[in-house]
């Protein structure tokens, strides 16, 4: 490899800086945990789960509720660092059951444009925190 097949970036240190973000409404995360980091071009949002932000209790009427309100709080933390659910690039999904993908399906599809079509994996687990039944991470574009 030539010297002129390496690219430097113009301002290294530009390119090296990391932010991180609490979404408005959102409490502090706990130690050692940020809520959404941005860095290198790319929004990180940490494992959600489906959360009432006003008493941050699992929303577990329904699993479909608990999806919707899970879909929202990727929404509010994608936005809160300048990046919206259509800047998806990777998506992450942890479920206790598999015979809730389909509902997760329907409920994810409301919330992305036809044309937004990020990698995603899905993972069977055995257990979430809170009991709650599906939690979401997930990497996006930074704008």
């Amino acid at each position: 490899m030539t010297q002129n097949d390496v690219s430097e970036p113009s301002n290294q240190a530009d390119n090296l800086q990391k932010e991180v973000f609490t979404p408005q409404g959102f409490p502090d995360p706990p130690a050692y945990v940020s809520w959404v980091t941005k860095a290198r071009g790319f929004v990180f949002c940490t494992g959600m789960l489906g959360l009432d932000l006003s008493t941050f209790e699992l929303v577990n009427d329904s699993f479909e509720h608990e999806a919707t309100q899970l879909m929202d709080n990727l929404r509010a933390m994608l936005e809160s660092a300048g990046a919206s659910l259509d800047d998806l690039v990777q998506v992450t999904v942890y479920l206790t059951d598999i015979e809730l993908y389909g509902v997760l399906n329907k409920v994810y599809a409301g919330y992305l444009a036809e044309t937004v079509k990020p990698s995603r994996t899905a993972v069977v687990v055995s257990e979430l925190p809170r009991g709650a039944r599906v939690e979401i991470d997930c990497i996006a574009i930074a704008r």
